[in-house]
């Protein structure tokens, strides 16, 4: 709320006004204040704004005053009283300084705070009585002030209340401005909060944030637990240590002795310093005997780990002369078996190579007796079976020169534009029939605008051996078959699939499966060539042949880059 700094109605008219427009629509189960001018802005406008919610306040200057005949009334608050140990601090003083002959009260009476404190010093001193002078410096200017706080009577102590606005209404800082005082002032500063103990006090009886917040964190605990704000009693007095500021002990020259039993000293000297004070030559030796000790031990520690650094060193360049022996180990076995398999499709080329020269004088004279049938038909039945036959020659004669070509892994293929859909329209119609007769459900699925480069006859190849393949597994199996042929478009790639309803590849042939020879087909059904092949003609299409093993079924995919 900053009420320190700004106080006045039209301040805290919009303060309520802001406040009532943020919490209109919010459930506020409990309000915890803290100091007097927020306490009763949340009682005043409790029902107006926080929804009778209960109040904890946190040091409170006091409950006498007369806004608490109302507000009892309404109940629905409880919390902890700022309380002062005013009569023993002033005990404390008198024996720390007995031939004191002024009790000086640094107290501002230009603020709630500073008004309040001064009744609590007068109700302090009525029942104690001290003999000493009793010196109020509360109605000053500043600078006035600092003035008077170098004109003190030196036999003497200053008890600190509250001083954030001097007679002119000048808002001073806490920190800063106790600090000048105390520099100004030639006699000790003892006080109650224990947030000014850094700022120049020597000591006090203090009650801090920490215990209010504490005390209030208890009774905030009680309410939310169920238990009634107006049965919770009041805390008159928090707990308030005794502590003292040993470098203001040294410059004032305090005998610590005259100090209460229980008080706690900060910013004392360890006992390291009182060491060297006494014995400052025997510090010495013993620190640069210590700091020979550490270099010791670092050196030698710097050795032993240099030893052991090399020695693992040693052991990785092993590790990696293993390791390198045992991958070049495996590059010459997977070289000479690529050296095999190349010996073995060299032997399938030259075959072909004897197979294309033998059939290629049948297939000349068959195409040619189609051609003279065709024209000399003399009905269009004839006709159409002559170009059956010739186009029948067509494609026998491409799969004998593709097969040459495969076997000597020749890049020569002549590309051409390919609609997948339509280069395995007749791979289709051939399945179709043998599925059906066997019970086998097949399902196609292809896009009509797939298009790649490559040879049409050897992509309806690889389709229809991957599709005799499926065939062959399931014709003998029991339950439920199918097969799905699947074609679609994925980013830049074409990719087609053949998926059966078998239960997928074993992990442990599925490295092999594409190996040429390599066959799972048992009473020599396969030459396990197929797929060798299937693989090299995707592999000549810039593509590749795999198996999906996220597949829960058999299904082996082609991809080959897609022309748009």
């Amino acid at each position: 709320m900053d009420t320190k700094r700004r106080s006045s109605q039209d301040y805290l008219k919009s303060l309520e006004d802001f406040y009532k427009q943020k919490y209109q629509k919010t459930k506020i189960n409990l309000i915890i204040t803290t100091d007097d001018n927020a306490f009763h802005f949340a009682m005043k406008n409790r029902s107006s704004i926080f929804r009778n919610a209960p109040v904890v306040f946190t040091g409170l200057n006091g409950i006498n005053d007369k806004r608490f005949d109302e507000y009892e009334k309404v109940g629905g608050y409880t919390g902890v009283v700022e309380s002062f140990e005013i009569i023993k601090m002033v005990k404390t003083g008198l024996r720390i300084h007995p031939k004191a002959k002024k009790i000086y009260i640094l107290n501002s009476i230009h603020e709630n705070s500073g008004l309040y404190l001064k009744q609590e010093f007068k109700k302090a001193f009525e029942e104690f009585k001290p003999s000493q002078e009793i010196v109020y410096l509360e109605d000053y200017a500043i600078q006035d002030l600092y003035k008077k706080l170098g004109e003190l009577d030196e036999n003497s102590f200053i008890l600190f209340g509250a001083f954030s606005r001097d007679k002119n209404g000048t808002f001073l800082n806490f920190e800063k401005s106790l600090e000048r005082m105390s520099g100004y002032a030639g006699i000790p500063i003892y006080g109650f909060l224990k947030y000014y103990l850094p700022h120049g006090l020597t000591g006090g009886y203090f009650v801090s944030s920490e215990v209010y917040g504490e005390q209030a964190a208890i009774l905030a605990n009680h309410i939310i637990g169920g238990r009634n704000v107006d049965e919770l009693p009041i805390v008159l007095k928090a707990p308030a240590p005794i502590l003292f500021d040993y470098q203001k002990i040294v410059k004032y020259n305090i005998d610590i002795s005259k100090l209460p039993e229980n008080a706690q000293i900060i910013n004392q000297k360890n006992k390291l310093q009182n060491f060297y004070q006494e014995y400052t030559i025997e510090f010495w030796i013993i620190l640069f005997s210590f700091i020979s000790l550490i270099s010791s031990v670092f050196i030698l520690s710097y050795y032993f780990n240099q030893q052991k650094n090399h020695k693992k060193a040693v052991l990785r360049i092993n590790e990696e002369l293993e390791k390198r022996v045992e991958d070049r180990t495996k590059q010459l076995i997977e070289q000479q078996s690529k050296l095999i398999n190349s010996a073995k499709l060299a032997s399938i080329g030259e075959m072909a190579s004897g197979i294309a020269h033998e059939i290629n004088n049948p297939l000349t004279i068959i195409d040619l007796s189609a051609h003279r049938l065709k024209q000399n038909a003399d009905n269009e039945l004839v006709e159409k079976s002559a170009q059956k036959i010739k186009d029948t020659v067509q494609r026998i004669t491409k799969i004998i020169q593709g097969l040459k070509q495969l076997a000597k892994e020749d890049d020569s293929l002549s590309p051409e534009l390919v609609n997948i859909r339509e280069a395995i329209d007749d791979v289709i119609s051939i399945c179709q029939a043998r599925f059906k007769d066997n019970e086998i459900d097949f399902k196609v699925n292809i896009a009509n605008d797939l298009k790649v480069t490559g040879g049409a006859v050897q992509i309806s190849q690889v389709i229809l051996n991957l599709l005799n393949n499926a065939f062959d597994e399931l014709v003998e199996s029991e339950g439920k078959r199918w097969i799905k042929l699947e074609g679609k478009r994925d980013n830049d790639m074409v990719e087609i699939s053949v998926t059966d309803s078998g239960d997928g590849i074993p992990q442990e042939i599925r490295e092999r499966i594409m190996e040429p020879f390599f066959t799972t087909k048992v009473d020599k059904k396969g030459t396990g060539l197929g797929l060798s092949i299937c693989k090299n003609i995707i592999e000549h299409h810039r593509g590749r042949l795999f198996v999906d093993t996220s597949s829960s079924n058999t299904r082996f995919v082609i991809q080959i880059p897609s022309i748009s």
